[in-house]
Parts: C-alpha cells; structure tokens; sequence
C-alpha cells in the first residue's frame, strides 16, 4: 500500500469529480450469483475507487496499514473492483474523528492498493463466491466464536 497525507485541496477536488455513494448491480459471470456494490466515491472519468473510513487514531502509514489489514478492506476494495472493473485505482481516505487541535480541521490521509493487493484480494472474493455456491443447508453449520472487529 502507498500513503501520503493530504493536500489542501484534495478533499474538495475528490468530492466534485466523483459520485458519492455509487450503486453497482451485476451478475457474476463465473458464478451466476447477483452481486451489488455501494462505493463511497467512483469516479466514472478515471474508473478510480475510493472508501471513506472514519479513525481514532492519528492519520499515519503505520495505522493505516493496520487498520487495512485489520478490517480487511483490501477484501472490500477487490469486491467493488469487480463491480467496476478495469485495473485503476483502488485508495482508502482516512479522516480523524477529531479536529487537529492547532488548526481545526480534520487530517486526512490517503491509502492507494496495489494492484497485487487487489488482485490477491479478488481471489478470496471468487473463493467465497465459490462456498456460496457449493453451500449445503442440510449441513452442520459451525458456531462463530468471534468476529472480526468492526
């Protein structure tokens, strides 16, 4: 993954070029299954993908790379790839839940998936699609001790 902080006028540019809260419906074509996808920002010029995620913690490479991994959003990011399609870009936006003390504002900071990541991400989505579909009702269905934690 690759971070950097934000710029200035990154957040209004982001804003104005995409459409927030896109919806995707599609078939999947390997599986037959009915798929459907909200992204937070799509930006239909460029096919670029990003989710909005609010932290606690400070905007940081560290946290964000933590909370990627924690949260399993390149999982997230790999499923709304297959709703779009094409190879672009695939980012996380991290905004503090508080204002920065010294200026007011919140920090932001980006996180763009490689496509690696991605495509890694992809193969655990056609493996689930896969279980979906060889699911058996008769069976014994495990108990879940835990889940994940958001």
């Amino acid at each position: 993954a690759h971070a950097r902080a934000a710029d200035a006028g990154d957040e209004a540019e982001l804003m104005e070029r995409c459409k927030h809260q896109a919806t995707f419906q599609w078939t999947d074509p390997a599986t037959d299954l009915g798929c459907k996808a909200r992204t937070d920002l799509y930006d239909p010029a460029t096919g670029d993908i990003w989710d909005v995620k609010t932290t606690a913690k400070a905007v940081n490479l560290r946290d964000m790379a933590r909370s990627i991994k924690d949260f399993g959003y390149d999982f997230q990011l790999g499923f709304y790839r297959l709703a779009v399609g094409g190879n672009n870009q695939n980012g996380l936006a991290f905004v503090s839940k508080e204002a920065n003390e010294a200026s007011g504002s919140y920090d932001v900071g980006y996180a763009l998936l490689s496509p690696s990541i991605i495509n890694a991400a992809q193969s655990d989505v056609f493996a689930c699609m896969d279980a979906v579909l060889k699911y058996d009702p008769s069976c014994d269905i495990p108990m879940i001790d835990s889940l994940p934690k958001w």
